[in-house]
């Protein structure tokens, strides 16, 4: 396996500067309140009134708000990018991959599609714990990639170690389980068909990430090689 490859830092272009404020004030914003909402809720009867049942339902969104603060931390403390996709085109990819399961909801809900009472307990159960462990693994891959960490198809540093040794794209993969869990919330067949959007959205997205990383570091295409992608073993 070859070298984790780190190229000398260099001062973030104006880009990356507004990028970077632009990260840490979105998901940092949205992370810390509503981490701060799900608290009040759940304290608003007192210490008193917290039970397993509320800390069980309460988790997964929890879990989403910790990994957005996550994201927040490592946008302002990562390294300069030494190559990028260029066009327009892998930065919507990106944008989209990373944003689909939040914009389908908001155009349910604008829609009046967004299901309504209660859900089968076995769903709402799966869906809750796919939605935590996504979020647990993904603010672990991301407390690995520390300040190689990006949306973008961008290269900061080659990382090959950790989860990474496993497989190319370890975040990919925590990401689809909240995605999953999100799209079980929604008892609707189509649904299945936005879900498998969302993962064609996220194999280009590799495309792109992966020629970035090949261009920037002649250790990659070595490496791609004795790593899956997502499943070891199977792609």
């Amino acid at each position: 396996m070859p070298r984790e490859t780190e190229p000398p830092d260099q001062p973030p272009s104006r880009g990356e500067r507004l990028g970077r404020v632009l990260m840490v004030s979105f998901f940092g914003g949205f992370g810390g309140y509503g981490l701060f909402q799900v608290v009040s809720r759940m304290t608003e009867g007192g210490m008193d009134g917290l039970t397993w049942v509320s800390l069980a339902d309460a988790a997964p969104e929890i879990g989403k708000r910790i990994l957005m603060l996550g994201i927040a931390f490592a946008a302002l403390t990562r390294r300069s990018r030494v190559a990028v996709a260029a066009g327009l085109y892998p930065r919507i990819l990106a944008l989209l991959g990373t944003f689909f399961p939040p914009l389908v909801q908001i155009a349910f809900d604008t829609a009046g599609l967004t299901p309504s009472g209660p859900k089968p307990v076995l769903v709402s159960i799966a869906a809750g714990l796919l939605i935590l462990a996504g979020s647990v693994g993904s603010f672990c891959v991301l407390l690995w990639l520390r300040r190689s960490f990006s949306i973008m198809p961008e290269a900061r540093k080659l990382v090959t170690s950790g989860p990474y040794a496993w497989v190319r794209h370890p975040l990919y993969v925590t990401e689809e389980l909240i995605a999953l869990g999100f799209f079980m919330t929604f008892p609707i067949p189509w649904m299945l068909l936005l879900l498998v959007l969302h993962i064609a959205l996220q194999i280009r997205r590799m495309d792109f990430e992966e020629r970035v990383l090949t261009r920037a570091f002649p250790d990659y295409a070595d490496y791609a090689k004795r790593t899956a992608r997502v499943l070891p073993g199977i792609y």
